[in-house]
Parts: C-alpha cells; structure tokens; sequence
C-alpha cells in the first residue's frame, strides 16, 4: 500500500516533492474510491454501501432543508446496511479465490522455463471483451465497470455504446480525456497559439459532430457525419473565430474547410464516427474507413474494450516525440 501512494503522490507533485503532504488527502481519496483487485469493489463502497459522489456530481445550486434532509439520511444508511450485509460473503469469497490463486502462483516460481518451451497464456482481454458483451446485451447496468479520470463508466454506460445505441456524453468525454497525455489547462487560462491542435467533440440535437482548430494556421475544420452544408461551415467558421479573437488572437483571413470523409450509413453511429474522425485527423492520416455494419460494430467494440481497459486511447504514441502540443475541449 505504501509503494501504491508513493506512486501516486510522484504523479501529482510535479516536480516539488516537498509539497506531498497537500496532495495526501486527494490521493487517498482515489484510492479509496477506486475498485481493488481482490475484493472487487471499492473501499468507499464497502465502508458506505455506495460509491463516492464527487463534487461534479452535485448540482451547483442544490437546497434541501432539514427534515427532508434526515428523512433521506436515514432511508440511505438503512438501504446501505442491507448492502454491506449481502456484500460480506461475496468480497469473501473474492478474497479467498485471490488467495487460492496466489498460493497457485506461489507453489510454480520454481518452475523454469527454457527457450521453446510451449507455455499457457491467458487472455485477460477476452474477459474485458466479454464484459463489453454482457454490456451490450443490457446485463448489470448498474455495476461500475471503469473510471477514467473524473468519469465512472457503468454497464450503462457501455451499454449505450452497443449496437444502434447514441453514444452519451460520458462515454465520449471520457474516451477523449484517456487520449490526452499530460496535463489539460483550463479552458479560461489556455493560450491556443501554445498549441497545434485545438479539437472538440459538439452535440446539437442528439447529433455529434467534429470541430478542430489550427491555430497557427489561423483555420478550422468541421466535420459532420451525415455531411457539411455551407451553412455549417460558415457558422463553425463564425463560431471559431470568435473564440479566437476572445482570446486575443488575430484572426484576420481566419478560414474553416472540411475534409472529405466517410459518411454514417444510419442514425446512430455519429459519435462512433466522430471519434473516428478525430484519430484519422490525430494522426494526420486520410479520413477514410470502412463504413460497413460489421465494421461499425467493431469500432463499437473496440471504443468499449478501451475505456474498460483504461488505458491510453488510439494513437497518441504519436506524438510522444511532437515538437507540438495537441489540446481537447
């Protein structure tokens, strides 16, 4: 435990090991919250019944008084108390097949393996597919899959990423903050000209579609699943520039284009494409790729199986050795 927040205040210090002792509550925060190996759960859901609520989970402007206020405290902790009642034998059970399997592990470190030895590998992968499956086919909707960054991805949330399902903006949200490396400014304090790309994901009546700004090259893309009008690029053209000039930039002969792409053959898949969309662009390949329902299908898949996996997403390997930055709204 010590060598897991040790790892974690090393991240977060930046440079300033001095300063670890302000940083000590919000890391243990994490930990806490986060889903362990061996129990299978948390240990915020196991000392409380629920996972944590954040900060950006409560309403900015939230009144309740009083007595409402202690009616719901008492309804939640009796319902939580049913919880952990039913939770002690299944985190027992966890606990004792992880420590079969370590006894396992333990009882082979004598084996030695010589060059050309056939060896069972298993396929941790296959198991994450499979979750995404029973996701799919709506099964523990509510059980927490996945966290990344300040996003809980449930079975819901995979669910909606299923065949002839809208993605929701949970699940695009966190998808393009697991492809960003690094720090991402705030909004308010970035400078764009720092930066190469600016890229963005837009929703306007239950259609996602691409943005993405050149700075330096003083132009923008616009990139619509269905197809671009040229009202639609002129308006993305307006709106781009005036977020420019916002923050005092020059804007003088500030242009916007598309790029010729694939087109969604359904009404379904546009934050698929969206996201396909800015890889392709990412990675500054030609925006084309198979639009077929297989093919589809397995972008779906594979958008799924990544952020349960949580890892860094698509190709940002890169720009590990960019002169430039790339930055996501």
């Amino acid at each position: 435990m010590n060598g897991t927040i040790q790892r974690a205040l090393r991240k977060v210090v930046d440079g300033h090991p001095h300063t670890w002792d302000e940083y000590l509550d919000a890391v243990m925060f994490g930990i806490r919250t986060k889903k362990q190996i061996t129990t299978q759960y948390s240990p915020y859901f196991l000392m409380f019944g629920r996972e944590a609520r954040y900060p950006s989970e409560v309403p900015e402007h939230y009144m309740i008084d009083g007595a409402v206020e202690d009616v719901i405290g008492v309804e939640e902790l009796a319902e939580d108390l049913k919880i952990q009642e039913s939770l002690r034998s299944i985190v027992s059970d966890n606990v004792s097949k992880k420590q079969e399997k370590a006894k396992g592990r333990a009882q082979q470190i004598g084996t030695v393996f010589k060059p050309g030895d056939r060896v069972w590998r298993q396929n941790t992968r296959s198991q994450q597919r499979k979750d995404v499956q029973d996701a799919f086919t709506g099964k523990n909707i509510f059980v927490l899959l996945s966290k990344v960054n300040a996003y809980k991805l449930f079975y819901f949330d995979i669910n909606k990423i299923g065949p002839d399902m809208e993605l929701e903006s949970q699940s695009i949200n966190a998808f393009l903050a697991a492809m960003w490396q690094g720090k991402s400014p705030r909004l308010k304090k970035m400078n764009p000209m720092n930066y190469e790309i600016i890229l963005g994901i837009n929703n306007q009546h239950h259609h996602w579609t691409l943005v993405v700004i050149y700075p330096q090259e003083k132009k923008s893309l616009f990139l619509n699943p269905l197809g671009e009008s040229k009202q639609d690029i002129q308006k993305c053209l307006q709106i781009t520039r005036a977020f420019m000039r916002k923050k005092g930039c020059n804007v003088s002969r500030w242009t916007c284009d598309t790029v010729k792409h694939p087109k969604q053959q359904d009404s379904t898949s546009c934050g698929v494409f969206s996201l396909k969309f800015a890889e392709k662009i990412l990675s500054k390949e030609v925006v084309d790729f198979p639009v077929s329902n297989e093919a589809v299908y397995s972008m779906r898949l594979e958008i799924a199986v990544r952020l349960i996996l949580n890892i860094n997403i698509l190709i940002f390997s890169v720009y590990d050795n960019c002169d430039h930055d790339c930055y996501y709204l």
